[in-house]
């Protein structure tokens, strides 16, 4: 797995990520490109937690689909 972050925001303990993944599957060589949003959150006893994580495949408009 690849990670390319866009952009991290933090504010006080609460931090936010998002970007890019790229899966390559060890078959085919084929790689798969997810979106994806993480929210950490630093806690009281210290440690930091994932309070929030989103995964997605990239939009392709309809015709763009269809000519693939």
């Amino acid at each position: 797995v690849k990670w390319d972050n866009h952009n991290i925001y933090c504010d006080g303990p609460v931090c936010m990520a998002i970007g890019e993944y790229f899966f390559t599957d060890a078959n085919t060589g084929e790689v798969s490109k997810v979106e994806y949003t993480f929210g950490y959150q630093k806690h009281s006893d210290g440690e930091t937690r994932i309070f929030l994580h989103h995964s997605s495949l990239p939009y392709v408009p309809p015709a763009e689909a269809r000519r693939n």
